[in-house]
């Protein structure tokens, strides 16, 4: 604090909190790379999970996909843009899930979702890098999952569960 003395008391008070804003900044913005990183390692291991799930229905040969892989792209692209409004359009997450109709076509489109990136409406915040589920987690409740997705897979036959 010697090199303080001389300043004013205002001074030194400015230098304190200007010194304690940048402490939290650096903090934060290690605790958002941290966070980044162990989120898309538990995304990764959820995409083998996923993969290993699809090769046992192709190997069990009774539950193919109905929905072909360039409108599995469009529907994956769909709900990331769904996402990335500052309010999550629940229509085009009810319309896209409505057009699931076995457990092949959720896994692949898990898949095909792979690991993507949805900004954070809030400025300070680093956007969520991850799975279908794990963006699922972050932008509907418990309740919503279960009202606009789980529900609908109980009423298909559809044994996956977000």
């Amino acid at each position: 604090m010697g090199t303080f003395q001389g300043l004013p008391k205002w001074a030194q008070g400015v230098l304190a909190v200007a010194g304690l804003g940048l402490s939290t900044i650096i903090g934060w913005t290690i605790y958002n790379k941290v966070s980044a990183i162990a989120t898309t390692k538990k995304a990764r291991k959820e995409i083998g999970d996923i993969e290993d799930e699809i090769k046992e229905l192709k190997k069990e040969g009774n539950i193919v996909p109905t929905i072909s892989k360039a409108q599995l792209a469009i529907m994956a692209g769909q709900l990331e843009q769904a996402f990335q409004e500052a309010g999550t359009d629940e229509d085009q997450i009810k319309r896209i899930f409505g057009q699931i109709k076995n457990d092949a076509d959720v896994l692949i489109l898990i898949k095909t979702y792979g690991i993507r990136s949805i900004k954070n409406p809030i400025a300070w915040q680093a956007p969520l890098k991850g799975t279908l589920g794990q963006a699922l987690s972050d932008e509907l409740s418990a309740d919503e999952i279960e009202e606009y997705i789980n529900s609908v897979f109980v009423k298909k036959n559809i044994k996956y569960r977000f």
